[in-house]
């Protein structure tokens, strides 16, 4: 039943990759819903996620099959046909999706995310609007997280070319983030559809937008970066994507835009320079032949509303402007108490051995360290320590905290 598996999705500490590995054990949601603590300790639990599994109430998650019906949204589960199969084969897919809108038949065509800056360049923008539209009009599906910048140029492209569009929100379906998107939303739920693995009524937090990065990866066969510091997100996006064995594709830019940094460290890195939609589109022609036709049109001007002859409105005051999403990913959780050393043995096999010694380096202290300190101890070059504590975050084992620190999850205390 769909409540077993929101329910599931719900309990705190069992992240995406120790639920898949429990579903792995049990018959589905359901078998691990009836199962017992003894059973949870058998399949490796520990004490606090046996806590959160033995907490049977389905009020809220009846609560949110309701909201959900009201909405108009769509639960899909790992165990539905309709799941997106490129999604499934992650290791730390959501258990489960909310979907607003008509997902787009995904095995039959070309997904490309568009990812980048907030801060974007107007060059940036058209070139972000350009691709999408070119992909769009090639046969594609544009994925993107519709966030400020290059997100929302990409979105916009999709939506000129005609072809579907995804976005990928880092909140509840029904939360708009940022407030300007609203109608961009709409769009996208007409054209293609809102994916979010949060549950409608879900505020947009900071831990949410690495993650739902992930997901953006995921679903896609390649990931386009626009524009990109070395700090962005958008890199971090690129690393999943690898991680996932997508294709990763940049732009070039000036040497002297720090904007441009990240994207030219990635085609340094090996990442293919392309310089329209169409280039993309050609490389996945023996993948999808009956639905891809490349299209290097260039971006149509955007037709201009006739202005009507009418009186001037009184302009109401400005509502207070929303932070914007930058502020956001830098929030964070109120520091938790110091947790007490515990034995990691047991994720061995799920963690690379970089993440292993970041995680190890948190519990031999028993409490929260700051950045810096977890490079100059880890050997790790910054940029690293960076990433790799950001898919720690994503995979439920720690948490970041106010100045930068980061301690672990209460998951595995």
């Amino acid at each position: 039943m769909k409540e077993n598996w929101i329910w599931l999705a719900g309990r705190k500490g069992i992240g995406p990759v120790r639920a898949r590995k429990l579903l792995d054990k049990f018959p589905g949601a359901e078998g691990l819903f009836l199962a017992s603590p003894a059973d949870y300790r058998k399949a490796g639990c520990t004490d606090a996620q046996v806590q959160a599994l033995d907490d049977k109430d389905l009020t809220e998650a009846k609560a949110i099959l309701a909201r959900c019906e009201q909405l108009g949204i769509r639960v899909l589960t790992l165990a539905d046909d309709d799941y997106p199969a490129a999604l499934r084969q992650i290791p730390d897919a959501p258990v489960v999706l909310y979907c607003k809108g008509r997902l787009p038949e995904l095995e039959q065509l070309l997904s490309i995310g568009i990812v980048g800056s907030r801060k974007a360049s107007p060059a940036g923008l058209d070139s972000a609007m350009t691709f999408a539209y070119q992909l769009g009009r090639s046969g594609a599906v544009t994925v993107t997280g519709l966030a400020r910048g290059i997100d929302t140029a990409a979105a916009r492209g999709a939506l000129r070319s005609g072809g579907p569009v995804i976005g990928v929100l880092g909140c509840g379906i029904d939360q708009i983030y940022p407030r300007e998107n609203e109608a961009l939303y709409a769009q996208v739920a007409e054209q293609g559809c809102l994916l979010s693995e949060y549950s409608p009524g879900t505020p947009a937090l900071s831990p949410h937008f690495p993650a739902r990065n992930r997901i953006i990866s995921g679903l896609c066969d390649g990931i386009l970066v626009v524009e990109a510091s070395i700090q962005s997100g958008a890199l971090i996006t690129a690393r999943t994507a690898l991680d996932y064995d997508r294709d990763v594709f940049a732009l070039p830019g000036s040497l002297h835009n720090p904007n441009c940094a990240g994207c030219n460290l990635l085609l340094r890195q090996g990442a293919g320079l392309v310089m329209d939609g169409a280039e993309i589109a050609t490389e996945y022609l023996w993948r999808y032949p009956d639905t891809l036709e490349p299209c290097a049109d260039p971006l149509p001007e955007e037709p201009t509303a006739p202005q009507p002859e009418a009186a001037p409105e009184p302009t109401p005051p400005p509502e207070p402007p929303a932070p914007p999403e930058e502020d956001l990913e830098q929030a964070v959780d109120p520091e938790p108490e110091p947790p007490a050393p515990v034995d990691l043995s047991g994720l061995a096999g799920e963690l690379t051995d970089t993440q292993m010694l970041l995680l190890e380096l948190l519990a031999r202290e028993c409490g929260p360290l700051p950045l810096e300190l977890l490079t100059d101890r880890s050997g790790l070059p910054p940029a690293r320590t960076m990433t790799e504590l950001t898919m720690l975050q994503i995979k439920h084992y720690i948490r970041a905290l106010p100045g930068r620190r980061y301690a672990l999850d209460e998951g595995i205390q």
